[in-house]
C-alpha cells in the first residue's frame, strides 16, 4: 500500500520537479543580475594593491596569485584568477563572478545528484535523485541572505566549494567502491591549492567521516584515506613556502583565553548557525521583530532533532556513497562553523555569527539533511511515514522560500542606491584624497586609507578606466558618471 501510494505521488511530483529547479534558477539568477555589487568594496582594495595593479602593469608572477595577509588571511589563487579575468574581459566589474558563483551552486546540486544516481539502481526510483535535485538547490539558490548573492566576493566561493564537494564525492567514492584512489588524490591537490584553509577542514571532516564507519568500508579504505593525508600534508607544505605575506596583523596569541571569555554565550554557538541555515537574523527581525530570539531558539531545536536523525541514520544504514557525502558534507558544516568561532567570536563577539555572508557556510547542513533523506529512501525504495514527516518538513522550508524571496526583491532597490553611494564617495576621494566624506561606508576601506595611498589606487581605476570608471559599468549598472550625473 505504502509502495503504491508513493508511485501515485512520484507520478505527481515529476512535473513539480521539472518546474521548481528551473524556477528557483530564474529568481535568482535575475536577482544576481540586478542586485550583486559591481564594485570594489572590502577586500577587494586590498587586491587591487597588491594583486591587480600588477596585472594592469603586466607585471604578474606565480607567486602573487598565493600572496595573503598576515593572520587570518586565505591566499585564494582561484579567486585571484577570477579577478584578473574580469579585469581583462569586463573592464573589473565583479557582477559576472556572482554569476559564475550561482553557476557553481548549480554545478554542486549537480554533484550530489550524481552520487543519488550512482546509489540508485534500476528500480524506477530515478525520480528520487531528482528529487533530491531539487530540494539541495533550495538551500543553494536560496535568497535567505542578501549578502550572499549581492556580495560577489561572497557568492564567488561557491566556485571553491564546487572543487570541495567533487573532492568529498571522489573520496566517498574511493572509499566505498575501492576504486578512484588516484582521482581522490588529484582532487585533494586541487582542493588544497584553491581552498586555502577551508581545505584543512575538508580533509579533516572527509578523514573522521571514514573512521566513524572504518569497518563499514573496504579493507583497503585506509591505504585511500593516507594517500589523501600525505597528498595534503605535501601540497600544503609547497603552498607555505611559495606564499609571500603582504600586510595585515599577526594573528592573536590569545586565542584560548579570548575564547573562555565567549563562554557565557556558548550556547549560541549553535542556535545562532542552525537558526541562520532556515531563517537569516536579517530576514528574521522584518517578519517576526519581536521574538526574533525565541525564534531561533525554536528554529534550531527543530533543526538539531533533524542532526540527531542524520546521525542515527548514518550509524545503522548501510554504507553509500550518498551517506557518505552526507556525513562529510555534515562535519565540514561543523568545521565551518568552528572556524567561525575560533577566528571572529573570539575577536567580535558570539552576535558575530549572524553576519549575513555565512549564511553560504550554514546552508551545507541543510543539504546534508535533504542527501541522507534521500540516501534512505533510496534503501527502502518507498517512503515510509517518517521519511514522510521529514519531507513535509522539507516542504515547509519549499514553501518558506517565497516570503524569503519578496523581502530580498524588496530589498534590491536600496542595494543598488547604496552602490550609487560608494561610487560618489569614491569619486569624491578621487577629486580631494585628503578629505574623507562624512558618513564614508564601512564597505569601503579606502576611506581609512591615508592620502597617498588613496589617490595612488583610485587613479589607477580612473587612469584605465576601470570598475566604476568604466562606461560600460556605469551604463549596465545605473553608477554615477565623473561629474555626479546618472548615466
Amino acid at each position: 500500500m505504502i509502495s503504491a501510494r508513493t508511485d501515485w505521488f512520484s507520478d505527481r511530483l515529476k512535473p513539480l520537479l521539472a518546474v521548481w529547479p528551473v524556477a528557483l534558477v530564474i529568481n535568482g539568477l535575475l536577482f544576481v543580475a540586478y542586485a550583486a555589487n559591481p564594485l570594489l568594496v572590502s577586500d577587494g582594495w586590498y587586491y587591487l594593491d597588491v594583486f591587480l595593479r600588477k596585472g594592469i602593469e603586466h607585471d604578474l608572477a606565480l607567486r602573487d596569485f598565493f600572496v595573503r595577509r598576515a593572520g587570518v588571511d586565505h591566499s585564494q589563487p582561484l579567486l585571484k584568477l577570477i579577478y584578473l579575468v574580469e579585469l581583462w574581459f569586463f573592464e573589473l566589474d565583479f557582477v559576472p563572478q556572482a554569476i559564475l558563483g550561482f553557476a557553481c551552486a548549480i554545478g554542486i546540486a549537480y554533484v550530489i545528484k550524481r552520487n543519488l544516481n550512482k546509489d540508485i539502481k534500476e528500480d524506477g526510483n530515478g525520480w528520487i535523485a531528482w528529487l533530491g535535485f531539487a530540494a539541495v538547490l533550495t538551500p543553494l539558490l536560496s535568497l535567505n541572505s542578501g549578502a550572499v548573492w549581492t556580495w560577489p566576493d561572497v557568492s564567488v566561493q561557491y566556485v571553491i566549494f564546487l572543487v570541495v564537494a567533487v573532492f568529498f564525492s571522489l573520496f566517498a567514492s574511493a572509499l566505498v567502491r575501492g576504486r578512484g584512489v588516484a582521482a581522490a588524490i588529484a582532487a585533494t591537490v586541487l582542493t588544497t591549492v584553491v581552498a586555502s584553509d577551508v581545505s584543512t577542514i575538508a580533509v579533516i571532516a572527509s578523514v573522521v567521516a571514514a573512521l566513524l564507519r572504518y569497518r563499514s568500508f573496504r579493507h583497503d579504505g585506509w591505504r585511500t584515506v593516507a594517500a589523501v593525508v600525505v597528498a595534503f600534508l605535501v601540497t600544503d607544505a609547497v603552498l607555505y613556502l611559495i606564499t609571500p605575506v603582504v600586510g595585515g596583523a599577526a594573528a592573536s596569541t590569545d586565542t584560548g583565553r579570548l575564547l573562555l571569555a565567549q563562554l557565557p554565550n556558548a550556547w549560541e554557538w549553535i542556535v545562532l548557525p542552525l537558526a541562520n541555515a532556515l531563517v537569516s537574523f536579517e530576514r528574521l527581525r522584518a517578519l517576526v521583530p519581536h521574538h526574533v530570539v525565541l525564534t531561533q531558539v525554536l528554529l534550531a531545536c527543530l533543526l538539531a532533532g533533524c542532526h540527531v536523525g542524520f546521525w542515527v541514520s548514518f550509524f545503522r544504514s548501510p554504507t553509500t556513497r550518498s551517506r557518505t557525502f552526507a556525513a562529510i558534507l555534515m562535519l565540514f558544516f561543523y568545521g565551518l562553523v568552528g572556524g567561525i568561532i575560533v577566528s571572529r567570536v573570539t575577536v567580535f563577539g558570539s552576535d558575530y555569527l549572524n553576519s549575513p555572508r555565512y549564511i553560504l557556510y550554514y546552508q551545507f547542513n541543510l543539504v546534508a539533511l535533504v542527501i541522507m533523506l534521500c540516501a534512505r529512501a533510496v534503501d527502502a525504495g518507498h517512503m515510509t511515514r517518517a521519511r514522510w514527516i521529514a519531507a513535509g518538513l522539507a516542504a515547509c522550508y519549499v514553501a518558506l522560500q517565497l516570503p524569503l524571496s519578496v523581502h530580498a526583491w524588496r530589498a534590491a532597490p536600496y542595494h543598488r542606491s547604496a552602490y550609487q553611494l560608494f561610487a560618489r564617495q569614491i569619486d569624491l576621494m578621487r577629486k580631494d584624497p585628503r578629505n574623507t566624506p562624512e558618513r564614508c561606508a564601512p564597505q569601503l576601506p579606502i576611506c581609512r586609507m591615508g592620502p597617498e595611498k588613496r589617490s595612488v589606487l583610485i587613479s589607477l581605476l580612473y587612469d584605465h578606466r576601470l570598475n566604476l570608471y568604466s562606461r560600460p559599468v556605469m551604463e549596465v549598472h545605473g553608477l554615477p558618471a565623473p561629474d555626479g550625473s546618472l548615466r
